[in-house]
C-alpha cells in the first residue's frame, strides 16, 4: 500500500513530528553509474557550477553526454566548461565517461582547457539542448574589463556529433561580444531550447531604459542555422512585463498543442509593490509575447515573495516550480501546471495544496526550499529542491526529490510522492554525510531516470560530480 505525502497543520507541530509519512514511488533508491568515480576533468578541481545531463537519439542509438564548470586554465577561477561522452557500447571495455571538450573551431587545446571561448575567462551556467539532431552548448563568460572589472558575455557553440574527434564551433558570431544585447553590459544564466526548426536561447542581461534607470531584461535570441533573430523587442527593453524592473533569468519551455508548437518562458519580476512574482508569456510569433499567468503572477499569494523558479515541462504542458515565503518568511515549494490549450484565458492547475503556510517542504513548514530542477520521466514529473533546517541550533541541509503522478491514489487531489527515500535525508546524495549535495540535475537514458549531484567535502578537498540512476523498487 502507497502512503501519499500527508499534508499536516500547523498546530502542534514539534521537531519530532515534521517528517511527513510518504509514498515510496517507483524509484525508492539512487546507485552510482559505473564507473564509481567521479567526472571531473581533474581530480583535484572542484565542480563549479550547474551539472547537466542530456541523451542524443538517432534511430535506435541513444548518447548520454554531461556538461559541467570545472576549476582550471590559468588559475583556480578561470572555470573550464567540460563535456563528456558516456561510453557503455564498446565490446569487453568497461563504461567509462571520456571527455570531447579539447577541440574548439578546429584547434587542439591542452587538457587543462574546456571549450570555453576565452580559456583566461572564468566560465559558468553550462546549460546542453539537441537541437535538428545535433548537440548545442550555451554559457556565459565573465571577461575582464577595464578597472578590474568583468563583463559577462553568453556563448553558443554547437558539437560536430564524433566523439572520436570531437569539435566545438562557435555559432554566436564567434566574436567577442557573443549574443549579448549590448557587449558592454553584464548577462548571465542562458538556458536553450528547441523551438520548431529554432534554436532558441534566453537570458538574462542589464540595460539602461530611461535617465538613469538600469533594469535586468530577459532577453530572447532565436537561430536558424544562419542567422540570429530577437523574440524579444530588438531593443534595450527585453520580454519584461515591466522593462523597468529587473527580472530574473527566464526559462524557455515548449509545448506541443494539437498541430501547433508553443514557447513559454518563465521568469521573475517584481509587482507594483516591489514583491516578486512569478510571470509567464507565449510567443505569438515574431517579437509579440503574451501573458499567460494571473495579472499578479503564479504566486499563491501576491503579497509574498518568489525567491526561486524553474520550469520545464512533458511537451503537453508547462510545470512551474518555484519558493513562495509563507507568513513567517520561510521559503515553501509551490508548483502549477499549464496545458496550453487556451492562451486567452490560461487556467493554471495548481500542484501544491495552496496551503497558505505549507508548500512541498518536507518539514513542513520550518524548512527553507528552493528549488534545482524539473524533468518529465515515464509520464510522471520530477521535481527536486534543496531543503534547509536548524536542528539542536546546527544548520542543516539535503536534497529532496519528489514526483507528480496522476495515476496515484488522491489524497486531497494530492498525487505526490517521494522518490528520495522519504526519510529525514534523502537517499540521492551518494557520499553523505562525509559530503554534502550543492547542485542536482536530471537526465534520461535507456529508460532510466539519472541524477548529476555535485558534492562538496569538507575544505580543502574539491566538490565532485557523481552520475546516479534511478532504483525502482521490487514488485511486490
Amino acid at each position: 500500500m502507497k502512503t501519499l505525502l500527508k499534508r499536516t497543520g500547523l498546530a502542534g507541530l514539534t521537531a519530532a513530528c515534521l517528517a511527513a509519512p510518504v509514498l515510496r514511488a517507483e524509484i525508492t533508491s539512487w546507485e552510482p553509474l559505473a564507473p564509481v568515480t567521479p567526472l571531473n576533468a581533474s581530480p583535484t578541481k572542484s565542480i563549479m557550477a550547474s551539472p547537466q545531463l542530456i541523451t542524443l537519439t538517432s534511430g535506435s542509438t541513444e548518447k548520454l553526454y554531461a556538461a559541467w564548470a570545472e576549476q582550471g586554465g590559468a588559475s583556480s577561477w578561470t572555470n573550464q566548461i567540460r563535456i563528456a561522452v558516456y561510453q557503455d557500447k564498446i565490446p569487453g571495455v568497461a563504461p567509462r565517461w571520456e571527455p570531447i571538450d579539447y577541440r574548439v573551431n578546429g584547434t587542439t587545446r591542452g587538457p587543462t582547457l574546456g571549450i570555453n571561448y576565452d580559456p583566461l575567462a572564468a566560465a559558468w551556467f553550462p546549460q546542453l539542448v539537441v537541437h535538428n539532431g545535433s548537440l548545442h552548448a550555451t554559457w556565459y563568460e565573465d571577461v575582464p574589463a577595464k578597472g578590474g572589472r568583468t563583463i559577462s558575455r553568453i556563448r553558443v557553440s554547437r558539437y560536430n556529433g564524433d566523439d572520436n574527434s570531437p569539435n566545438w564551433t562557435f555559432i554566436d558570431g564567434n566574436a567577442t561580444g557573443g549574443l549579448n544585447f549590448n557587449a558592454s553590459e553584464n548577462a548571465i544564466q542562458p538556458v536553450a531550447a528547441s523551438y520548431g526548426t529554432q534554436l532558441v536561447v534566453t537570458w538574462a542581461e542589464t540595460a539602461a531604459i530611461s535617465g538613469k534607470t538600469r533594469a535586468q531584461q530577459v532577453r530572447v535570441r532565436a537561430y536558424n542555422g544562419s542567422q540570429w533573430t530577437w523574440l524579444d523587442s530588438g531593443s534595450a527593453a527585453g520580454l519584461n512585463v515591466d522593462p523597468n524592473k529587473s527580472a530574473q533569468p527566464a526559462r524557455p519551455v515548449v509545448v506541443n498543442v494539437g498541430a501547433q508548437t508553443k514557447l513559454y518562458v518563465s521568469f521573475r519580476e517584481p509587482g507594483s509593490t516591489g514583491i516578486s512574482q512569478l510571470r509567464v508569456k507565449v510567443h505569438q510569433g515574431g517579437s509579440l509575447w503574451k501573458v499567460v499567468d494571473p495579472g499578479s503572477g503564479l504566486n499563491l499569494n501576491a503579497n509574498r515573495q518568489v525567491t526561486s523558479q524553474f520550469s520545464g515541462g512533458d511537451g503537453a504542458s508547462i510545470f512551474c516550480v518555484w519558493s513562495e515565503v509563507n507568513a513567517a518568511g520561510v521559503e515553501q515549494i509551490r508548483a502549477s501546471r499549464y496545458d496550453g490549450s487556451n492562451d486567452n484565458a490560461p487556467i493554471w492547475q495548481r500542484l501544491d495544496g495552496a496551503n497558505p503556510d505549507q508548500g512541498l517542504n518536507y518539514r513542513n513548514p520550518l524548512s527553507y526550499a528552493r528549488p534545482r530542477a524539473v524533468q518529465s520521466f515515464n509520464g510522471k514529473i520530477y521535481v527536486h529542491w534543496m531543503e534547509e533546517w536548524q536542528e539542536a541550533g546546527i544548520s542543516q541541509s539535503t536534497c529532496r526529490v519528489a514526483v507528480w503522478d496522476q495515476a496515484l491514489p488522491a489524497q486531497n487531489q494530492w498525487p505526490w510522492a517521494w522518490a528520495d527515500g522519504g526519510g529525514n535525508r534523502s537517499n540521492v546524495e551518494f557520499n553523505a554525510p562525509t559530503s554534502y549535495t550543492q547542485r542536482m540535475m536530471f537526465g534520461v537514458y535507456k529508460n532510466n531516470l539519472l541524477l548529476f549531484n555535485q558534492e562538496q567535502f569538507p575544505y580543502p578537498q574539491p566538490s565532485l560530480g557523481y552520475v546516479l540512476v534511478g532504483v525502482e523498487a521490487a514488485a511486490p
